[in-house]
Order: C-alpha cells, then sequence, then structure tokens
C-alpha cells in the first residue's frame, strides 16, 4: 500500500509536468505568426478556498511558500498512518492532514517535494516559489 501510495505521487508529479507542457505546446503552436502570446492558465485547488483550511497554519504556509504544484482528489478517504511513513520530515501535522517533504527518487535531497495529504482525498505536491527552475 505504501509503495502504491508513493507510487503514485511520483506518477502525479511527473503526469503534471506532462499536460503542463503538452499545453503549452499546443497555446503556443495556436498562437504561431500571431501578436496574441501564448499562455496557460493555472488556477489553485479548490481546496486552497475551505474555510477550515484558510483558518489553519497549512493554509498560509501553503499560501507563503508553493510555487508549481500539482494535486489530486482521490475518490475515498485517505488513512493517514499508512502515508505518514512515507515522509522525510514532517512539518504540520493535524488527524486530517499531514504537510511534509517526501523524497524524489535517484535525486538528492535538495529536490524533495513538498507534500500535503488530507484524509478527505485530497494529495497536493509542490516545490518552495523560492527554488530555482532550472540548475
Amino acid at each position: 500500500m505504501l509503495r502504491s501510495i508513493s507510487h503514485t505521487v511520483r506518477w502525479l508529479t511527473v503526469g503534471f509536468f506532462v499536460v503542463l507542457l503538452s499545453v503549452a505546446g499546443l497555446a503556443a503552436g495556436r498562437h504561431m505568426g500571431k501578436d496574441v502570446p501564448a499562455a496557460v492558465a493555472l488556477e489553485p485547488p479548490a481546496f486552497l478556498y475551505d474555510d477550515d483550511l484558510q483558518a489553519d497554519a497549512v493554509g498560509q504556509k501553503i499560501q507563503d511558500e508553493a510555487g508549481i504544484a500539482a494535486y489530486y482528489k482521490a475518490p475515498n478517504t485517505l488513512n493517514l498512518e499508512l502515508i505518514r511513513p512515507l515522509f522525510n520530515s514532517i512539518e504540520l501535522e493535524s488527524a486530517d492532514y499531514i504537510l511534509g517533504s517526501v523524497s524524489v527518487p535517484n535525486y538528492q535531497e535538495h529536490y524533495d517535494v513538498h507534500v500535503y495529504v488530507r484524509r478527505d482525498g485530497w494529495i497536493m505536491a509542490y516545490y518552495l516559489s523560492s527554488a530555482p527552475s532550472m540548475n
């Protein structure tokens, strides 16, 4: 089960970037030869506007530090006790969520991704907005 969740987080991150690049490529292709710049409108996930999240420290932390992110809503509730061992470090935790760092296989520790997991099924993986986009 733990391997399955780790595999899901890894593929969510990869899938997000593939979709983002595909959409950006299509948008750029449509605007070739025109004066309209190509752009992809990104919106934060709906759970970031949840009143309970806004009142909690984790909501402010995500708003303050999240840069590029991928998110997913699982169709069922998540058992945080099974997910907890996947984290290298945990920054914030409650009975309803965990926010911390998860290793990215075959990468150094400074490439760890921040992951927010909620019992209700929301998973969000993100890099810090202060992180350089290319090394």
